[in-house]
């Protein structure tokens, strides 16, 4: 029986329910439909599964992904309109946030930094041209081969 190493997804029912699911490599035993030497034969197929696998990983623990757009859209939703001011966005990276994160979202950062899914961490908010607009939100960004997708993390 031949093997071939490819990264799987390890789902447990338990695991689902508690949000913790995790990155496994193991061996890809050959069935009967010769799957493994099809996916040894097509490493960018499984380049492809994996990604598909992480990204829906971490929907699981984290909830939806959005881009960019969808965040500021879902944002400016939250925030009214003033007449004759614009409403202007801002994704700050944590590290270079002013204002005072509270220790709620701080643990939350906590959590999904030591998870290791995500690729930088940003506080995404509004100012009404110098005048900042409470409600930031803490946004962690994933890179999934080209494409850069972002989980709301937390709202204050």
């Amino acid at each position: 029986m031949k093997t071939a190493t490819a990264l799987v997804v390890k789902r447990e029912p338990a695991d689902l329910v508690a949000s913790r699911t995790t990155l496994r490599p193991v061996a890809v035993r050959d069935r009967d439909d010769g799957l493994a030497e099809i996916l040894q034969a097509l490493p960018l197929q499984s380049a492809k599964r994996a990604e598909v696998v992480a990204e829906e990983m971490i929907q699981c623990r984290f909830g939806r992904l959005y881009t960019e757009a969808e965040i500021f859209d879902a944002m400016k939703e939250t925030i009214p309109a003033r007449s004759g001011y614009n409403r202007i966005a801002h994704f700050d990276r944590i590290m270079e946030y002013r204002q005072v994160i509270p220790d709620d979202v701080l643990l939350k950062y906590g959590e999904a930094k030591q998870a290791g899914a995500f690729a930088d961490f940003y506080v995404a908010h509004f100012s009404y041209e110098k005048q900042p607009i409470t409600d930031p939100w803490l946004i962690g960004e994933i890179k999934i081969g080209s494409a850069h997708k972002y989980a709301v993390l937390a709202q204050w």
